[in-house]
């Protein structure tokens, strides 16, 4: 276990209001309080993107799949990749600012720069113009959707771009991958992607936000919750493998068994490959649905109780 010292946490870095509710809480319901229970034990329930740690690991790898060109589509499938999670391809995005773009005008544009792209060594055409063009409109074509259609279509939406169809081992491995090169970058910096003036739907420019972090009070928090006999879990509105493949194998400082984390499943076909449909058998963990999972999935574990402490 971790070593607990004399404080039941480190108070540099937390607000002195934040330290002494935590610091009480941990006192009150750990495993030194005399109604401590170790047959149903209290716990913590945490989201993790912006929360956990600083930045979105969705949006992380997002952006090292269109930076590093990392897409297995082959380019005469990429059209459907990109709209038939979607109402359909004939309606207008909003670009913000006013400026109304065809979906189908921004995705030929970025079928065709795909199309020169795919194959290539990335420092063959980093840089080109076809290069600027398809990542300032594959990232703009997100953003356009959040302002345009409903949450689940646009976050299936972007899972769907982010599984490609890969076994869970397959995209585990990814998810590491884009992690390791993402906590380089630093928390949750913004970045600004500008195209050329080119193809149907002209010039586009986005900015996003970049790069992970996790603070060492994060790290400090969910270690002394475990040392205090605290369970701390994840509930999360990213794929849930997306986060265990780095909250549970102790690369952020964190580690927990899978079955702490819950976050949103999507259908496996009978090779073990991502479908683009959620399970119908679990709650969409995202707003409210968190709530409901707490409730359905996590309070059972522990007596029918509620949490001590949501962040």
């Amino acid at each position: 276990k971790p070593a607990i010292g004399k404080k039941p946490l480190d108070p540099d870095g937390w607000a002195p209001s934040v330290y002494a509710g935590l610091t009480e809480m941990i006192a009150r319901v750990g495993n030194t309080s005399p109604d401590y229970d170790p047959s149903c034990k209290p716990y913590a329930v945490f989201d993790f993107d912006n929360t956990t740690i600083i930045g979105d690991i969705e949006h992380a790898l997002f952006n090292y799949k269109i930076e590093k060109l990392k897409y297995r589509t082959v380019p005469d499938e990429m059209f459907s990749l990109l709209t038939s999670s979607l109402p359909s391809a004939d309606f207008l995005l909003d670009m913000g600012g006013g400026r109304k773009v065809p979906v189908r005008a921004l995705v030929n544009d970025i079928v065709s720069d795909y199309r020169f792209l795919f194959g290539k060594p990335l420092g063959e055409v980093e840089g080109t113009l076809e290069y600027l063009d398809f990542r300032a409109k594959l990232k703009a074509m997100y953003y356009a959707l959040v302002r345009t259609i409903s949450y689940e279509n646009t976050a299936l939406w972007l899972k769907r771009l982010q599984t490609e169809g890969m076994t869970v081992e397959e995209f585990k491995a990814l998810v590491r991958e884009s992690t390791a090169y993402s906590l380089t970058k630093g928390g949750n910096a913004p970045k600004t992607w500008t195209s050329p003036v080119m193809g149907e739907a002209g010039y586009v420019t986005v900015t996003t936000e970049y790069g992970l972090g996790i603070s060492k009070n994060m790290k400090d928090l969910y270690a002394k919750l475990e040392a205090k006999g605290i369970v701390p879990y994840i509930c999360t509105a990213s794929i849930e493998e997306n986060v265990t493949a780095v909250a549970c194998d102790g690369s952020l400082g964190i580690k927990g068994p899978e079955g702490r984390i819950f976050g949103v499943k999507l259908v496996k076909d009978a090779s073990g490959r991502f479908t683009d449909e959620y399970d119908p058998e679990w709650v969409l963990t995202a707003g409210a649905g968190k709530t409901e999972t707490i409730l359905k999935r996590i309070a059972p574990l522990h007596g029918g109780k509620g949490p001590v402490l949501v962040g």
